[in-house]
């Protein structure tokens, strides 16, 4: 019964936590004639679970004679590496590789662009 208290008590506590709400441009902040960026806020991970990933190659020399690396993005241009596979033999021939998944993390922020001087507050979360 104490042990389902604690879990209870714990998600309960991560709940509240993530429920708070950010300070994305603090109260009333004086934005005047230009682009001013908020604070930056960390959203929850998404979890990216890859399907196989089938390779060939013609021989290989050695097994660090090549190496593919798995990389994700969010906007097609900037690429993070999540894995690395090198190919366990160097026989030529055909190898299948299951990523692990990974988490990625995504961030949040508000970009105020204005003519004139404009005062401005925001937060974002329950």
């Amino acid at each position: 019964m104490k042990k389902l208290f604690l879990i209870a008590s714990i998600i309960t506590i991560c709940t509240i936590a993530q429920a708070a709400p950010e300070i994305l441009l603090g109260s009333l902040v004086s934005v005047n004639n230009t682009t001013s960026n908020s604070q930056v806020v960390a959203l929850s991970p998404l979890q990216i679970n890859f399907q196989q990933f089938n390779f060939q190659n013609g021989g290989l020399s050695n097994t660090n004679a090549c190496s593919l690396k798995v990389q994700i993005s969010t906007d097609g241009t900037n690429f993070t590496t999540t894995s690395t596979y090198l190919f366990p033999q160097t026989n030529s021939g055909g190898y299948t590789y299951y990523a692990p998944s990974t988490n990625l993390q995504v961030y949040v922020r508000v970009q105020a662009t204005t003519t004139n001087n404009v005062s401005l507050g925001g937060s974002y979360g329950n």
